[in-house]
């Protein structure tokens, strides 16, 4: 009776084996599939950049190679250039390499930072780009200035007949840079677009003021010159603009002489930026014989004759530009002088 329980005992434990055994090769094969489907023991692919013995840049597809070694080489090349040569130093080799499961993960650089890794490889030396590319620059020509000499204008006094205007040449040059440094910049070719117009200045030698469209004595050119109201009234635009001890500009402030050489600039006049100084301009008139756009001097100021006893002009940083009597604030006129007759 013992061996028949034995060889039941035996049975039993057969069967639990073989259970157990089918159960393991059962999750075996399970595992298995799911790594072979998932792929997590396959080996992976990378591709790494070298120069110079040194890995720059290590990235996960071939195209990311390509826009890494186009930003390398593309990185100082300027707008619109023409006969382009790059050269790295040295030179860059490109790998494929494959890392497995129990390998260490490599560090691959993002798509964002790919630039930016580039980059810093040329700023840390680690390779050299020399580029020699063809631009074009485009360049202003100066004017020249002639000055000229006329008697029917007052000694001290300059008219501007003509402003002059540069011009524009378009500059081909072909030049070399290393890392963005020039090295060497030589000119191919020079176009002129435009041609710059001469400035022309009227200087006065006489002892009597020019009149509105008297002809020149020396050159014969002819030119007009603004009337005295017409002064007047562009300089009143600016009333209530403020007051800046040192400035000229109408709108964002002028001191009384820089006030009245602005104005005067507008009609071709130049005038210096000094009160003491205009006292010697033009013709000295009465002051009962004031005419609108004439100067009226002080001690240490300057304005516009207006008409009617005022005067325009920069009283002050609480006035700003305005419209006064002629003898506001007990001032006592030293001289009068006519720019315009």
């Amino acid at each position: 009776m013992k061996a028949g329980i034995s060889k039941i005992s035996l049975q039993i434990k057969k069967k639990r084996f073989i259970f157990y055994t089918l159960a393991v090769l059962e999750i075996v094969f399970l595992v298995l599939t799911w790594v072979v489907s998932t792929g997590v023991f396959a080996s992976k692919d990378y591709w790494q950049i070298d120069a110079g013995g040194k890995t720059i840049l290590t990235v996960r597809t071939e195209s990311e190679v390509r826009e890494a070694v186009s930003l390398l080489k593309n990185t100082y090349v300027e707008e619109k250039a023409r006969d382009v040569r790059i050269s790295l130093n040295p030179v860059i080799s490109v790998k494929h390499r494959y890392y497995g499961y129990m390998d260490r993960k490599p560090e691959v650089a993002d798509v964002e930072d790919t630039r930016n890794i580039a980059i810093d490889s040329v700023r840390r030396n680690l390779i050299s780009v020399k580029t020699s590319q063809t631009v074009d620059k485009k360049k202003k020509i100066k004017f020249s200035v002639i000055k000229k000499k006329d008697r029917a204008i007052h000694r001290n006094t300059s008219l501007v007949k003509k402003a002059g205007d540069e011009g524009t040449e378009i500059v081909t040059v072909e030049k070399t840079t290393i890392n963005g440094d020039l090295q060497k910049e030589e000119v191919i070719k020079t176009e002129v677009t435009e041609k710059s117009k001469d400035r022309i200045i009227i200087s006065g030698t006489g002892t009597s003021v020019a009149k509105r469209g008297k002809a020149s004595s020396e050159e014969g050119d002819k030119y007009s010159l603004a009337s005295g109201k017409a002064v007047v009234e562009f300089a009143k635009k600016f009333r209530g603009n403020p007051y800046v001890y040192g400035g000229s500009s109408l709108t964002k402030g002028a001191d009384c002489s820089g006030f009245v050489m602005a104005v005067y600039k507008h009609f071709g006049v130049t005038l210096p930026h000094d009160a003491g100084a205009d006292r010697s301009l033009g013709k000295a008139v009465k002051s009962s014989e004031m005419q609108p756009g004439d100067l009226v001097c002080y001690y240490g100021h300057i304005g516009i004759y207006a008409g009617d006893g005022k005067i325009v002009h920069a009283m002050d940083e609480a006035n700003g530009i305005t419209v006064s009597r002629i003898g506001y604030n007990g001032k006592r006129i030293l001289t009068v002088r006519r720019i315009f007759g």
